[in-house]
């Protein structure tokens, strides 16, 4: 990987945590309603589930996710992705799956739409096609992008960007998710 696109990457990461911790300073100054009214309000009225086909992205080529929303900024991501077929730098034929979870902080939380971060690690086997062998993998995962996630429920949109922290290095990478809030 190339020494501007490390750094690109550093840049962005930094950027992202101070955005959230000013956000989340702002977030915790009071206002006229108290935090269990607040909760009691959230608890009423808003989807926090949702269920979702996400192409390209941390679960692989194509995963299914659930997501569920503790609170107006904060939600747990799961999901099951899959490898077809590919080649890799050696040119064996693989296949495999992967397990993404991560957590997400959702930016203007009492909105439909969301300026999303997420961290968290993917879990994988792969089996190598030609001669059979499993090699179990993980990695640490970081993202940024775009959330519509209606309060009142129904169909769901989210657009990505991911980085990737493996032994060998760094991965960039793009996913585009459809599903339901519920």
């Amino acid at each position: 990987m190339s020494l501007g696109l490390r750094s690109f990457t550093k840049s962005v990461l930094v950027i992202s945590f101070g955005l959230i911790v000013a956000y989340s300073a702002r977030s915790s100054v009071p206002t006229q309603m108290n935090q269990t009214d607040f909760q009691s309000s959230y608890n009423q009225s808003q989807s926090k589930t949702q269920f979702s086909v996400e192409l390209l992205g941390p679960g692989g080529l194509y995963s299914l996710y659930g997501s569920y929303r503790f609170n107006q900024n904060v939600a747990g991501n799961i999901g099951l992705g899959l490898y077809p077929a590919f080649y890799n730098r050696n040119m064996e034929v693989l296949s495999g799956f992967q397990i993404p979870m991560s957590f997400s902080y959702l930016f203007f939380g009492d909105s439909d739409h969301h300026l999303e971060m997420n961290g968290g690690i993917n879990l994988g086997l792969l089996v190598n096609i030609d001669t059979g062998e499993f090699s179990k993998y993980g990695s640490l995962v970081g993202g940024f992008g775009y959330r519509y996630w209606p309060n009142e429920g129904g169909f769901h949109f989210r657009t990505m960007f991911y980085s990737f922290w493996v032994p060998t290095g760094l991965g960039l990478s793009a996913g585009i998710s459809f599903g339901i809030a519920i």
